[in-house]
């Protein structure tokens, strides 16, 4: 199965909220507080779950070097383009569109 970059990044994020949940508590001078808690799974659902995660991570590290390798292209190595530089704001959102299209495989071998 062929997913796209951006797809890919969108599942991986995902996964990577998925365990977590937030919830407001009071604590011991009752206050309210939010703490972020974990879900309780199976064996199973988590072995899955950090097997995906691993997985979709390569694709997402890949995506993170990608985007910065442009980021230093288009600023000409500063790694910076300021807001005022909207030529190469522009240029930037358009190669980052391209990467962000491109298809990887599947599961991740």
């Amino acid at each position: 199965m062929k997913l796209t970059v951006k797809t890919a990044t969108e599942i991986f994020a995902a996964l990577q909220n998925l365990d977590l949940y937030t919830k407001i508590v009071k604590n011991e001078k009752g206050e309210e507080q939010i703490v972020r808690l974990r879900y309780e799974f199976s064996g199973k659902i988590r072995w899955n779950l950090v097997k995906n995660l691993k997985k979709f991570q390569q694709i997402n590290d890949d995506f993170i070097k990608a985007k910065d390798g442009l980021i230093k292209e288009i600023s000409g190595g500063s790694g910076m383009i300021k807001p005022e530089e909207t030529e190469k704001i522009g240029k930037f959102n358009d190669k980052l569109e391209e990467i962000l299209a491109q298809e990887v495989e599947w599961p991740v071998s």
